[in-house]
């Protein structure tokens, strides 16, 4: 598999701008290494227990769930690792069907 990941740049997330820095692939699962685009508000970081952390852009690393995507309709099993070398067949959903 291609261990180059395509960086998607920045991104937002429930009202919050952040920016991708890296993709990491462990134990087959895909992990995105992402910094958050504001820093640490001085409320936030007494909240969260990080004093020394006031001011300062965090990084943070989130698990890829690999069945994401709901808008598609997936006719194969769900996909648990990307080491297991499945190819899943997927169909988008008609709306003007439902």
């Amino acid at each position: 598999m291609n261990d180059k990941w395509k960086k998607r740049g920045i991104f937002s997330y429930k009202g919050k701008k952040f920016e991708q820095l890296d993709t990491e692939v462990i134990d087959g699962n895909i992990y995105m290494i992402y910094e958050e685009k504001k820093p640490n508000t001085l409320r936030a970081s007494i909240n969260s227990g990080k004093i020394n952390q006031i001011g300062k852009f965090d990084i943070r690393k989130r698990k890829i769930n690999l069945n994401a995507d709901q808008k598609r309709y997936w006719s194969g099993q769900r996909l648990k690792s990307i080491n297991d070398r499945i190819m899943n067949v997927s169909v988008p959903w008609n709306l003007d069907m439902i």
